[in-house]
C-alpha cells in the first residue's frame, strides 16, 4: 500500500509537469482546456471568476505553474492584471511575462466589485467615477473602505490601491487600460493556496520553484533538475526518456 501511495503522488507530480497544454480558449464557455494526448484525457480549467475561477493553474508566456504557495518567491516576480470591459470579455490573454484576464463589466454593481477587488491586495486604474462614486457606498464594507487609498488622479482616471504592491507600472497600466478600451486595469497581487500536503510534495521533487514550460522537449530538459525518484518514475513508469 505505502509504494502504491508513492507512485500515485509521483504520477500526479508527473501529470502537472507533463500536461499537454493547449491555450486555445472557448470564449462561449470561458474555459481553458488542457489535453493529454497520450492518455487521451481532458480537463477544463474556468476562467470566468476572479483570476482563474479555479484557483488550479496560473500560466504566463513562459510557463505555467500550480496555484500553490510553494511558488510565492515566484509568483512575487510576475504582473497578473485583470481587465474589466464593458463588452464581450476576452478569457485570457498573455503578454510578456504577465498574466491577463478579462472581466465583463455589467454595471453599478461590477463597478463596486472593481472597488472591492474581491479583498484581494491590489492597484487599480479606473475611469475616476468607478472610484469617487462608489467610495461612499453602503454596499463596500467599512473596513474595505478604509484599506483602500486613493494614490493618484490621472486626467478622468484614478489610480487607487488596497494592500502592499510596491511595485507597478502606472505607465503600463494606462497603456493596457486605452489599448483595451477598459473601464479599469487591476494589478494583483495573489494569494495562493496553502495545501501543506501538496506543499511538502513539491519540496520533496522540485528542488526550486521554476515555471513548468509548454514544450515536450523543454519539459525533459526541466526534468533532469527534478529529484531522482521522481525522475526515476518518469523514465520506468511513463517511458520518456530523460
Amino acid at each position: 500500500i505505502k509504494e502504491l501511495v508513492e507512485s500515485c503522488k509521483l504520477d500526479f507530480l508527473f501529470k502537472l509537469l507533463f500536461a499537454d497544454i493547449n491555450i486555445t480558449i472557448d470564449d462561449t464557455k470561458q474555459i481553458l482546456t488542457i489535453t493529454d494526448s497520450k492518455q487521451n484525457n481532458r480537463s477544463e480549467i474556468y476562467l470566468n471568476a476572479n483570476q482563474f475561477g479555479s484557483k488550479k493553474m496560473l500560466l504566463t508566456t513562459d510557463g505555467y505553474i500550480l496555484d500553490n504557495s510553494f511558488y510565492n518567491p515566484l509568483i512575487d516576480n510576475l504582473f497578473q492584471y485583470e481587465i474589466y470591459l464593458s463588452k464581450t470579455p476576452v478569457s485570457l490573454k498573455i503578454i510578456k511575462d504577465s498574466i491577463c484576464t478579462f472581466r465583463l463589466v455589467y454595471g453599478v454593481m461590477d463597478e463596486r466589485s472593481v472597488f472591492r477587488s474581491d479583498y484581494r491586495d491590489h492597484v487599480t486604474l479606473a475611469k475616476d467615477h468607478i472610484y469617487f462614486d462608489n467610495y461612499d457606498s453602503k454596499f463596500i464594507a467599512s473596513d474595505i473602505r478604509k484599506e483602500t487609498l486613493l494614490i493618484d488622479k490621472i486626467d478622468n482616471l484614478a489610480l487607487f490601491g488596497k494592500g502592499a504592491i510596491n511595485t507597478f507600472n502606472k505607465e503600463e497600466m494606462i497603456k493596457l487600460l486605452k489599448e483595451n478600451q477598459a473601464n479599469a486595469v487591476q494589478l494583483i497581487k495573489r494569494h495562493l493556496s496553502t495545501h501543506e500536503k501538496i506543499n511538502k510534495l513539491l519540496k520533496e521533487h522540485i528542488k526550486s520553484p521554476k515555471l513548468i514550460p509548454y514544450d515536450f522537449e523543454e519539459k525533459k530538459k526541466y526534468a533532469k533538475t527534478l529529484s531522482k525518484e521522481l525522475q526515476k518514475h518518469i523514465v520506468e513508469k511513463r517511458g520518456i526518456d530523460l
